[in-house]
């Protein structure tokens, strides 16, 4: 059995590009390092979506932290179910075991409080990386959270591809490479604050592009 996820072996399935695949090629020999490390270079990605989709009434009392931490445990244990073979398709399958976790969790909380928690002030982020920019994910469910697994690939596919490269790039190397701003800046010619910058708004293009649209703008 494979212990080491840089060794993991190359397959049809892990295409270049890929960053997550190789793990999940190793995963698949029996890797257990090499799931636990995919599951890791996950984990920033389903915080920023966890903090975003957390109401600000539910804040207080649910840690994002802990939702991510339950979802990585159930994906875990639900691995030998999963069918996909790309980097997208496993992103779009743990934010759906994350958004299934944070609606249990708001509705557990929501019908057994027994004073008005509105008047709670919410709890600051947990991780200020996850206040740098906007959100990729809208506030409120999607029609695309109801779909299934290929097509919220597909539209998000079809809205990267609408976007500028320089766009696709910066969020290619941040929420798929995990990278710093520090590692970013120079492997696009700009200063570390200059691509952070440019993060924000190629993720705030990609909420754009991602909401259901009604008449040109």
């Amino acid at each position: 059995m494979t212990s080491n996820p840089s060794n993991a072996p190359s397959s049809a399935s892990c295409g270049a590009g890929q960053k997550l695949v190789p793990f999940l090629c190793a995963a698949r020999s029996g890797s257990s390092s090499a799931l636990g490390a995919m599951f890791e270079a996950c984990r920033d990605y389903l915080l920023l979506v966890a903090n975003d989709q957390l109401a600000a009434d539910i804040r207080p009392k649910v840690a994002p932290s802990d939702l991510v931490q339950q979802t990585l445990t159930e994906a875990c244990q639900g691995f030998a179910r999963f069918s996909g073979q790309t980097d997208g398709e496993v992103l779009v399958w743990l934010r759906r075991i994350l958004l299934n976790n944070l609606a249990d969790a708001t509705r557990g909380f929501r019908g057994t409080a027994k004073r008005d928690i509105a008047r709670e002030v919410p709890l600051a982020s947990e991780d200020p990386a996850l206040d740098e920019g906007r959100q990729l994910i809208d506030a409120e469910p999607s029609p695309s959270a109801n779909l299934e697994a290929g097509e919220e690939q597909h539209l998000l596919d079809e809205a990267l591809s609408r976007m500028p490269v320089h766009y696709v790039e910066v969020i290619r190397l941040r929420n798929l490479e995990y990278r710093s701003f520090v590692e970013i800046g120079p492997m696009l010619e700009l200063s570390a604050d200059s691509a952070r910058k440019l993060w924000e708004r190629a993720v705030e293009r990609l909420t754009r592009e991602l909401k259901p649209t009604h008449g040109s703008t």
